[in-house]
């Protein structure tokens, strides 16, 4: 009996650490049983650093990186792979590689896959030199489909890729807290905040501190009764993303002021929280807030709907396409500390509504993000672009 040949799919990207979006989600779909039941997978690491920080800057690490991720893409091109599988980054050092490993693949005749993870590519590329995007134009022209993480964000492509070569594609998110989740009972306190992202002000950290500082005020309306654990490094320096900052103004002090004025209501846990840890804060959340001022589809969001927990977020990116308005949570506008605060106040004052929207939140994203289904989505692309592509 003949035994079926897979073709082969070559994965560029990133696995933890750090434990972000995209290094959360390359581990998921290398780990995903549907794609490896239907690909042989080679994986070339991506990641340069342990921690997200520094993402992005030019130094002898990057350089070194570089090189080895130029020697390894090498390597792995060699035998052979039907097709890549990219995630595009969004600074130079990132798309120096990307654009280079789309280059290599390309000359060998083999088809790429590319995903673009976040929402402000197209932001970044416009602010780029006009030699620098004719550069990743051409790179963008050898794709055989790019991915993006929402209708949203597709929109944003016109112009740069045909809409047609252009396809949605959700996270893989796992159900991290299914294990530990016990029933919330309703009377019970204090009301736990879960926050996930860099303690940065473009992950909405200062706006989130300020409203529950309003909040706390004796005529706040909040009470004292609640807890804000946070999961994420302090972040001073802000990269590729652009955050409105008032004349005059010190955002960093002000997050130092805060955090300690609020310090007994705080649990910040740093950034390396995995496994039963991270688990058991979403296990233990009433409710989960990110007022970001850029995302694509969060996968902290995304992990948060899975866990059943009601969200406020931002009109952000793909997270309007996921965070339905009063039905599992709240949109505001990124700075909106005011309807942050009134969206803080309705969730910590009635427990049945935020059971409500947590369970509608859980049974819509068991369908959207279940790990097995997007995996299948990939391999039916995978196979799409294989077939369609003309042998070398």
């Amino acid at each position: 009996m003949s035994v079926a040949i897979r073709p082969r799919l070559l994965v560029l990207g990133p696995t933890p650490p750090p434990y972000s979006g995209p290094e959360i989600c390359t581990a998921a779909l290398l780990e995903a049983g549907a794609l490896n039941e239907a690909f042989e997978i080679d994986h070339v690491e991506t990641s340069l650093r342990a921690g997200s920080a520094d993402r992005g800057r030019i130094d002898l690490t990057a350089v070194k990186g570089y090189l080895r991720f130029v020697r390894d893409l090498r390597r792995a091109l060699g035998r052979r792979p039907a097709v890549v599988y990219q995630i595009l980054g969004t600074n130079p050092t990132s798309l120096a590689r990307d654009l280079t490993s789309i280059q290599m693949a390309s000359a060998r005749g083999i088809p790429v896959v590319a995903q673009v993870r976040g929402g402000h590519f197209v932001a970044f590329f416009r602010d780029l030199p006009r030699s620098a995007q004719r550069l990743i134009l051409s790179g963008l022209g050898k794709l055989s489909r790019l991915l993006v993480e929402g209708e949203s964000i597709r929109a944003t492509f016109e112009g740069l890729v045909p809409l047609d070569e252009i396809e949605v594609v959700r996270h893989p998110v796992a159900d991290v807290a299914a294990a530990l989740r016990t029933a919330v009972g309703t009377e019970a306190r204090p009301t736990r905040i879960l926050f996930v992202g860099h303690r940065s002000v473009a992950k909405g950290w200062l706006d989130l501190l300020r409203a529950l500082d309003d909040l706390s005020a004796p005529a706040g309306g909040a009470g004292g009764d609640w807890r804000l654990t946070a999961i994420g490094t302090r972040v001073t320096r802000e990269r590729n993303v652009p955050v409105p900052t008032e004349p005059g103004t010190d955002p960093q002090a002000e997050i130092d002021r805060l955090e300690a004025a609020l310090g007994p209501h705080l649990d910040l846990l740093g950034g390396e929280v995995v496994g039963a840890a991270k688990a058991r804060a979403f296990a233990d959340a009433h409710l989960f807030v990110l007022p970001s001022y850029s995302e694509g589809l969060s996968v902290a969001v995304c992990e948060a709907l899975r866990a059943g927990l009601p969200v406020i977020t931002t009109t952000v990116g793909a997270l309007p396409e996921v965070v339905r308005e009063g039905v599992g949570g709240y949109l505001v506008s990124p700075g909106d500390t005011a309807a942050l605060r009134d969206a803080l106040r309705r969730l910590l004052a009635d427990p049945a509504l935020r059971v409500r929207m947590g369970d509608a939140n859980r049974a819509a994203a068991a369908d959207w993000f279940d790990q097995e289904r997007v995996a299948g989505a990939y391999v039916r692309i995978f196979r799409d672009v294989i077939a369609g592509y003309p042998c070398p």
